[in-house]
């Protein structure tokens, strides 16, 4: 493993770890940043691009992966790493990645084997919820997910942290016109779409089963699925609840569905 020494924060090798409390990796600028050592693990055994790695004084010699000969790899005193992305960082281990965008999404779509099943989340804004249910998307085999342009990035630090680096086995599709390419799933893909919903007039979980090709369609965490996104799904199904408890974490209750789709 080749290590370049940086002594400076203001380094411009390093501007892609910069301030990363208030910093915002666009999806306009191609990269991403993973922090701790399972996640950036996880990052170099993906079929993503590791641009780099930044690790601080105290890692070079315990880590349980050895960045690939490729990979720059930069070492930097933890003072200065700390004052580098702008708050007191323990993890002591960062790496900065390339984004992986689904071109040709209708492609994508059709490519899909005869058994999947697919989630989809319009609007996710909370990005420890979008973590965990991506981490339960891989637990559970799912083939795929989709999401709205506008909810939280799914490679910001905080997804993939909850996510445990799930992200990085996952297709994921951003779409700017997601009902339209959900309703193509169901008409020219032949998926059965399932909405999530408290709906009254929602089945129960348990009386549900999956199709061969099914998509769950979970709402956000604060409204739920819109009337348009519920119409264009073909059955409503909810999870029953006691206690007074009226609704559930969206991760959570995304394990619940998966769990019960993938064995009915």
């Amino acid at each position: 493993m080749s290590i370049e020494y940086v002594a400076s924060a203001d380094d411009p090798r390093l501007a892609p770890y910069r301030d990363l409390k208030r910093a915002r990796q666009s999806r306009q600028s191609g990269l991403f940043v993973v922090e701790g050592a399972h996640c950036v693990g996880r990052l170099l055994e993906s079929d993503f691009e590791t641009v780099s790695v930044l690790l601080d004084d105290r890692q070079t010699q315990r880590l349980p992966f050895e960045p690939p000969a490729h990979v720059i790899t930069y070492h930097a005193p933890a003072d200065v790493l700390r004052r580098l992305v702008g708050f007191d960082f323990h993890r002591g281990v960062l790496a900065c990645g390339r984004r992986k965008t689904i071109s040709d999404p209708q492609a994508w779509l059709a490519n899909l084997p005869q058994r999947a099943l697919v989630v989809v989340m319009p609007d996710a804004q909370i990005a420890e919820n979008l973590g965990s249910l991506l981490r339960s998307c891989a637990a559970f085999g799912v083939r795929g997910i989709m999401l709205g342009k506008h909810g939280v990035d799914p490679f910001s630090r905080r997804v993939v942290r909850v996510s445990m680096g799930a992200v990085f086995c996952l297709p994921i599709l951003e779409s700017e016109h997601l009902l339209a390419e959900v309703a193509w799933l169901r008409d020219e893909g032949g998926f059965h779409l399932l909405a999530a919903t408290l709906r009254p007039e929602a089945a129960p979980l348990e009386t549900t089963t999956s199709k061969p090709r099914t998509a769950l369609v979970l709402g956000g965490e604060s409204h739920g699925l819109s009337d348009s996104w519920v119409s264009v799904c073909d059955r409503q199904c909810r999870i029953a609840m006691s206690g007074g408890v009226d609704s559930l974490n969206v991760g959570v209750a995304a394990g619940i569905f998966l769990h019960h789709l993938t064995r009915h």
